[in-house]
C-alpha cells in the first residue's frame, strides 16, 4: 500500500503515461510482479490512458510548439506511434500548423523589427523550425507575411 500512495503522489502533479508510472515503479521496486499489479489497478482505477495523456498533452503544448517537437516528446513518453499519428491527423484537421507558427513567431518580431528581408526570414525560419514547426509551414509562412509582421 505504501508504494500505491507513492504512485498517486507522482501522479498528483500531472498525468503521466503508462512508461512514466512504469519507470517510476522500476526505480522504487524490484518485483515484477508488484510493478504489473500497481499498473493493472491504476488502470482499473482510469488513472492510466495513453491515448487521454496524449490528447492532454498535445493540448498544453500545442500553444508554443510545432506538432513534430511534441510527436518527438510523446515517443519519449512512450506513447504508441499509431496513438500519437491518430491524435496528430485529428489535432491538424481541427487547428492548422500555420496558425501556431504565427503565434509563436509574433514574440519575436519586436526583436527583428529592424532586420532585412532576407534576414528576418532566416531567423524566423530557423526559429520556427527549432520550436518543432514543419520547415514548409515556417517557410511559407515567413514568405509570405514579412510585410505584415515587420
Amino acid at each position: 500500500m505504501l508504494m500505491l500512495q507513492k504512485v498517486y503522489r507522482f501522479l498528483s502533479f500531472r498525468d503521466r503515461s503508462e512508461k512514466e508510472i512504469q519507470d517510476y515503479l522500476k526505480r522504487k521496486i524490484d518485483n515484477l510482479e508488484q510493478l504489473k499489479q500497481i499498473i493493472n489497478q491504476l488502470k482499473e482505477q482510469g488513472l492510466i490512458d495513453d491515448e487521454k495523456f496524449a490528447k492532454e498533452w498535445v493540448q498544453s503544448r500545442r500553444r508554443k510548439y510545432g506538432l513534430l517537437r511534441i510527436k518527438q516528446e510523446l515517443v519519449q513518453k512512450g506513447i504508441y506511434r499509431e496513438t500519437i499519428n491518430r491524435i496528430m491527423n485529428h489535432e491538424l484537421r481541427i487547428t492548422g500548423e500555420e496558425k501556431f507558427a504565427q503565434k509563436a513567431l509574433e514574440r519575436k518580431i519586436k526583436i527583428w523589427k529592424n532586420l532585412d528581408q532576407i534576414e528576418f526570414r532566416k531567423k524566423a525560419t530557423d526559429f520556427l523550425a527549432r520550436k518543432g514547426f514543419e520547415y514548409e509551414v515556417a517557410k511559407n509562412l515567413t514568405y509570405r507575411h514579412y510585410y505584415e509582421f515587420i
